[in-house]
């Protein structure tokens, strides 16, 4: 089993990306920011896992609770396959952007916020996630 840390990543970026209104945070100069259902569709994707896995179906706007465990009345095993498999990085690498995260981050950037990404994910996970991170336009 992996033990799980909370890794912070920092940005620093010069793109001229602006969306949405991030006018409430203008008073702050550093930002956290979760990674998991804040910057990617985490729980959507291990609502699919799921299902695959075990033929549970708990759409996305039914899950109720934080712990997944609890979400989709898993036994201790199979709530370990699920953690597993979706920290496999090639896993972590599909999970969708939530919408406009990426633009709206990088618009604090430019406006000289200090953003740091914080996660609770496995140790394991830390190249894949740096890695989408990249790929996500978040340097």
């Amino acid at each position: 089993n992996d033990m799980h840390v909370n890794m912070m990543y920092k940005l620093k970026r010069e793109d001229e990306y602006i969306v949405g209104d991030e006018n409430t945070w203008e008073n702050y100069d550093r930002l956290y920011i979760d990674y998991d259902d804040c910057l990617c569709e985490t729980a959507r994707a291990f609502s699919e896992i799921a299902e695959r896995l075990f033929g549970i179906t708990v759409p996305y706007e039914k899950i109720r609770y934080f712990n997944l465990q609890d979400s989709f009345q898993l036994t201790d095993d199979e709530y370990d396959r699920l953690m597993v498999e979706g920290h496999r990085p090639e896993v972590l690498m599909s999970y969708e952007e939530t919408p406009g995260a990426v633009g709206t981050i990088n618009n604090w950037i430019n406006k000289g916020h200090e953003i740091f990404i914080i996660t609770g994910r496995p140790f394991s996970a830390f190249d894949a996630s740096r890695r989408w991170l990249d790929e996500h336009g978040l340097e």
